[in-house]
């Protein structure tokens, strides 16, 4: 246990064994999901953050939001966020150690997911997925799509696709409706 000038010791007290260790965090988030964010600081609703190495694989530590900036950084649109999370008692991070942080803003169940890559858009920009029909032909489906989950990979589809439909993840050179697939 650290001790430090002017730390009380009291002598029944044996030293405490700390396997884990809380360390502050200092990260950012983008402005549009400010009233989220604070809505949910403001109804004491707790927060969870991650954070993670600079590659984004190996997870440092979990931990919660505890308090915002009083304003937006006007030139990144970018709002500053304080948390603290718990780490292993072997994890060395050093001050103004770089981290990725995730802040899960949302838990969703059985919502239809797909992979970003099967997401198409039209020359209008619409939204759309190529779905294999029963008889192994494709049709483009319009689609409604949500959020993407943490990894990034796969995408929520609010409306348009059904949990079990097939979609074509890439788009090779002359696929259209009606197209034969295997």
């Amino acid at each position: 246990m650290p001790m430090f000038a002017g730390a009380v010791m009291v002598p029944t007290m044996p030293p405490v064994n700390e396997p884990r260790r809380v360390i502050p965090v200092t990260f950012t988030i983008p402005e549009d999901d400010v009233p989220k964010v604070v809505g949910k600081l403001d109804a004491r609703q707790p927060q969870t953050i991650e954070a993670y190495d600079r590659g984004g694989v190996k997870k440092i530590g979990e931990g919660s939001l505890v308090g915002v900036d009083n304003q937006i950084d006007a030139s990144t649109g970018m709002l500053t966020c304080k948390g603290t999370i718990m780490t292993a008692a072997d994890t060395i991070l050093l001050p103004n150690t770089y981290l990725n942080i995730r802040l899960l803003m949302e838990s969703k169940h059985g919502v239809t997911l797909v992979p970003v890559k099967a997401i198409h858009y039209s020359q209008l920009g619409a939204p759309f997925v190529y779905l294999i029909k029963p008889d192994h032909t494709v049709t483009m489906r319009r689609v409604t799509p949500g959020l993407v989950a943490i990894e990034g990979d796969v995408l929520e589809i609010k409306e348009g696709l059904s949990p079990g439909e097939t979609v074509v993840l890439d788009e090779p050179d002359g696929l259209r409706e009606g197209s034969q697939v295997r």
